[in-house]
């Protein structure tokens, strides 16, 4: 990882723990959606023209999602609970 990917990493667990750290499935269903986003308009500017800031909004974008792609999320049905 280089320095910019390890201060997005970085910065995301500060924020919302580890992903596995599970959060709401609502929530994070709205961040992907966020981050989906984003990398979409990252994207299209990084081609639009291919700068330095653009590549590094679109690593940030493409770590955004990959975070919350992999965030768990609580479980609904507890297989632990005693019947």
């Amino acid at each position: 990882m280089n320095d910019i990917e390890q201060t997005i990493t970085d910065l995301l667990e500060q924020e919302y723990g580890t992903v596995h750290v599970p959060v709401d499935r609502e929530y994070r269903h709205e961040k992907r959606i966020g981050s989906t986003n984003a990398l979409g308009k990252a994207n299209a500017n990084y081609l639009d023209n291919p700068n330095h800031v653009n590549y590094n909004m679109m690593l940030t974008a493409m770590l955004a999602y990959q975070y919350w792609t992999q965030k768990t999320t609580f479980d609904e049905f507890n297989t632990e609970a005693d019947f």
